[in-house]
């Protein structure tokens, strides 16, 4: 018997169809930079390629998506996730084949979009991480994920642009059918413990240094390289890597913010421009150079780091942007995990800086939850807590995944930049809200700890 949300997988013309109506709505700006970028491509080329490595013949390569800045498609696109991810700067394009038996799509990666330039080799190691991601993943793991055919990083290959050759998932996001009433409590706990075990396998794999995964061209073999750039918009890094600690990578964050702050005050503090002019002064300017300094110092001589040896701390893999729209279901069986996509920016890096919990499903939710639905929420989290508990890493107690939570604010207080968060006081409470509580005392802190009482958020610890 099929599933009450069973439903047919729409055809090539119903995507096309969408995808046209889609590109009404873009700014013209963003519609003549994708008309261009289309124009110059080799389609000859891709389809020669692509015969090549797949075997048949192709009868029609018809583009049916393309994302130009990160989560802003519309709703009813949605259905398009059928066969690509959301959010990536990626022209998509369904090829076809007779005997219709081979279900494949190029991702076109697009040197535009998201408002933000990133340099090309910078995209170039975007694609060929991604590929190799995946390659990986399939090699080594029984998380779903779409086969890579064939790929090339160059954007000045025959084809006209860098590009990645897959299989087509023929699912619908789970985005779609989540919030349905008639996917029941039971269908979501099938869903969520499916879920559970692939990040359990992601947590438990295990890497020699923090980066992003890539295939040596003269060994053919796995190698960490420097961190992919991930399709959302982040902070400009001049240092990606690799490291082979998370105390050198969290001190590379801190270096650039501070070289971006002697080089460029004013972009540097711009998020304090913006909020509220009167604030960026040469004062203001030397107040962040001096916070920058005391995190510095900090990321360098705190002690709880040195906890993280790989015992109890292994470097593992995570998905970069685990979302409904990136978790694919079968149409005809909904509570079946087909595919997770879209693993551009995927990286190595500690667990603690990983996902653990169910927040990525539940953050969609935009109406209060009712009494019941908190209680179901419960219930989730539970299935999917058992899950995980089971695959570990060894290490991993309850008190080391405290140390894990408290390492996490550090490394969110590292990459978010303090400049770009509007203002020392918003810097100051973000840090007093988990530094009185930290779990052994630190010397390291003595510099932060007067940043946060200069103002008026003296922390009540000791050093000793």
């Amino acid at each position: 018997m099929s599933h009450p949300l069973a439903r047919a997988i729409p055809p090539i013309e119903e995507l096309t169809k969408q995808h046209a109506e889609y590109m009404t709505r873009l700014p013209e700006s963003e519609r003549n930079d994708s008309f261009a970028l289309t124009a110059r491509l080799n389609m000859a080329a891709l389809q020669r390629i692509t015969e090549n490595a797949v075997g048949g013949t192709c009868t029609g390569i018809d583009k049916i998506y393309e994302g130009l800045r990160p989560h802003s498609l519309a709703a009813s696109i949605l259905p398009q996730k059928c066969l690509v991810t959301l959010g990536g700067f990626n022209q998509i394009f369904n090829i076809s084949f007779q005997p219709d038996t081979k279900h494949v799509i190029a991702r076109i990666n697009m040197p535009f979009g998201g408002g933000s330039v990133v340099p090309e080799d910078q995209r170039r190691n975007r694609v060929s991480s991604e590929a190799a991601t995946l390659c990986w993943v399939r090699e080594n793991t029984t998380i779903p994920v779409p086969e890579v055919i064939a790929f090339d990083e160059n954007p000045d290959n025959e084809v006209g642009a860098a590009y990645i050759i897959e299989e087509r998932i023929l699912g619908c996001p789970l985005h779609d059918v989540w919030s349905d009433p008639m996917l029941t409590f039971e269908d979501r706990k099938r869903i969520v413990q499916q879920l559970a075990d692939f990040q359990a396998q992601l947590i438990s794999t295990s890497f020699p240094m923090i980066g992003s995964i890539f295939i040596n061209k003269e060994t053919k073999q796995y190698d960490i390289g420097p961190l992919a750039p991930p399709v959302q918009l982040e902070p400009p890094r001049l240092r990606r890597g690799p490291w082979k600690t998370a105390r050198d990578e969290m001190k590379s964050w801190i270096e650039d913010h501070m070289e971006e702050l002697r080089n460029d005050p004013d972009a540097a503090l711009s998020s304090c421009r913006d909020r509220n002019a009167e604030d960026v002064s040469p004062s203001t300017i030397s107040a962040f150079h001096a916070l920058y300094s005391g995190i510095l110092t900090l990321i360098e001589n705190v002690k709880l780091i040195d906890r993280c040896d790989d015992s109890w701390c292994p470097l593992s893999l995570s998905h970069p942007d685990l979302t409904r729209n990136n978790i694919l279901v079968d149409y005809n069986d909904p509570t079946r995990v087909m595919a997770l996509i879209d693993w551009e920016g995927a990286n190595v890096g500690p667990w603690w800086q990983r996902e653990l919990d169910l927040t990525f499903i539940r953050e969609e939710e935009i109406q209060p939850c009712s009494p019941a639905e908190e209680l179901e929420w419960d219930q989730l989290r539970d299935a999917w807590n058992d899950v995980l508990k089971e695959r570990y890493p060894p290490g991993l107690s309850a008190f080391n995944a405290k140390i894990g939570w408290f390492l996490s604010r550090l490394t969110l207080l590292v990459r978010a930049g303090c400049a770009a968060w509007s203002s020392l006081e918003n810097t100051a409470e973000t840090i007093a809200s988990w530094r009185t509580d930290w779990p052994e005392p630190d010397p390291a802190f003595k510099q932060i700890d007067e940043f946060l009482t200069l103002h008026g958020l003296p922390p009540s610890v000791e050093y000793e």
